[in-house]
């Protein structure tokens, strides 16, 4: 009689090392190689026996998917975009000219902040569990909107990710650098000081710099950083405090816990800030 046992059959890591220990020596033949695994990944996520389409925003990621999934198809592609009042947070111009330039068919839902207040009664029969992403409100007006269409629909999720896009990814260790060297009470004093001043007055602040030196919501950003100064220890809690929208979940769900991830593992991961040299971005 067999026994079942557990057994790891793939880990990122492994994929990591090796490819450090094969790097390209020719632009070409990366961006070559990369355009034939683009290609191949969307020709197989559009192997559907229902109606197919794309979520469009007009970024990189989701134009790129666009882009591959028109040159793969005999006829235009169905695509959707979502659009806002408020022009800070539209983005739908954007998706209008790339699919203009794709030639697909497009299709554009309008969202007022009326119709955004009214939905999120209903978010947690939606998504069945706590989700803190704020895309979760224009995500339910999209597929809303696509599924009068299509029955299946690729996006550019998770591009980000895989390619590095976020800005925590090499803003990281430069945060860390600027303050690193300071003993710890020193930096608690000047994270206490930070937010010994309110939200309104930092973004009061704000609109009195040139134009060149203002940050988007520099009160809220100042007080993350304020946490920050006073609770990191190295740069994996720094990296960790930039992925968490709140410092410990239980304050939002009660009886919750953070999970542990693989930067709890001593095991296998050394402090970051010990590396020799930067992460080099692509």
């Amino acid at each position: 009689m067999r026994s079942l046992a557990q057994k790891t059959y793939w880990q990122l890591t492994d994929v990591a090392n090796s490819g450090s220990e094969n790097l390209f020596e020719d632009e070409t033949e990366a961006v070559e190689l990369l355009d034939s695994m683009l290609r191949n990944s969307v020709e197989q996520q559009s192997v559907a026996d229902v109606p197919l389409g794309a979520f469009l925003s007009g970024g990189v990621d989701s134009s790129l998917i666009t882009a591959l999934m028109q040159d793969q198809s005999n006829r235009p592609i169905q695509t959707f975009t979502v659009g806002f009042e408020e022009a800070a947070f539209d983005e739908s111009p954007y998706a209008l000219a790339v699919a203009k330039h794709l030639g697909t068919d497009h299709h554009e839902l309008r969202v007022t902040s009326k119709d955004a207040l009214n939905i999120i009664p209903s978010l947690p029969e939606i998504y069945d569990e706590p989700f803190s992403d704020s895309s979760q409100i224009p995500t339910y007006f999209i597929c809303q909107a696509a599924r009068q269409k299509v029955t299946v629909a690729l996006s550019g999720d998770a591009g980000d990710e895989l390619f590095g896009g976020y800005n925590r990814y090499f803003w990281g260790r430069r945060i860390w650098n600027k303050f690193a060297w300071l003993p710890p009470s020193l930096r608690g004093l000047l994270g206490k000081g930070i937010s010994s001043l309110s939200v309104d007055t930092w973004d009061a602040m704000n609109h009195i710099l040139p134009s060149h030196y203002r940050v988007t919501n520099l009160g809220n950003k100042a007080y993350k950083m304020a946490y920050r100064l006073e609770q990191v220890k190295n740069l994996d809690d720094l990296y960790q405090s930039l992925v968490m929208i709140w410092p410990e979940g239980k304050d939002i769900v009660k009886q919750s816990k953070r999970l542990p991830t693989t930067l709890d593992d001593t095991s296998i991961v050394k402090d970051i800030s010990e590396a020799e040299h930067d992460p080099i971005i692509i």
